[in-house]
């Protein structure tokens, strides 16, 4: 059987990533990949690794972590997909711990219309700052945002 090679592109495709941050992976070595000429070039059975180890670990990591729920699908039809990120500063590790389970219980939970959605989550310790980064449909989009708007909200209420 021939084995299946992607680019760095189609990675990130496939991740919903950007391009420079699967470069980073291959370059720190937590992505292996094969030089083919002159570009990277990564086999299925090393990706599903890589999502498999990423996965595990996004729970013990904080600092350099995200979460891939779903992978979307090529976009057919001409539909409308929309992309976001929150900046949410002053954010402690157990707000921030508390802020990404719920969202990720909303993710769960979700619509069956969010298939093709994904959220991914970053906290930077050090600078005590959680990103969020959305990809879906507009009332996808629009849930999650009065999500974070409502939990950010309760924070301000808690004496924040």
């Amino acid at each position: 059987m021939e084995e299946k090679y992607y680019t760095i592109t189609q990675v990130a495709e496939k991740l919903n990533l950007h391009h420079k941050t699967i470069r980073n992976f291959i370059n720190s070595g937590k992505l292996n990949a094969s030089r083919m000429g002159k570009q990277w070039r990564v086999t299925q059975e090393d990706l599903d690794l890589f999502v498999q180890s990423r996965e595990s670990s996004e729970q013990n990591e904080s600092s350099d972590s995200f979460t891939i729920l779903k992978q979307p699908e090529i976009l057919r039809g001409g539909r409308c997909q929309v992309s976001s990120v929150i900046d949410l500063a002053d954010i402690a590790k157990n707000q921030y711990m508390r802020i990404s389970n719920l969202l990720l219980a909303v993710m769960n939970g979700r619509d069956p219309e969010f298939q093709e959605a994904s959220i991914n989550m970053k906290y930077y310790e050090g600078e005590q700052r959680m990103r969020i980064f959305l990809w879906g449909g507009l009332k996808f989009m629009e849930e999650m945002l009065n999500t974070v708007g409502l939990l950010t909200e309760e924070e301000k209420g808690n004496g924040e």
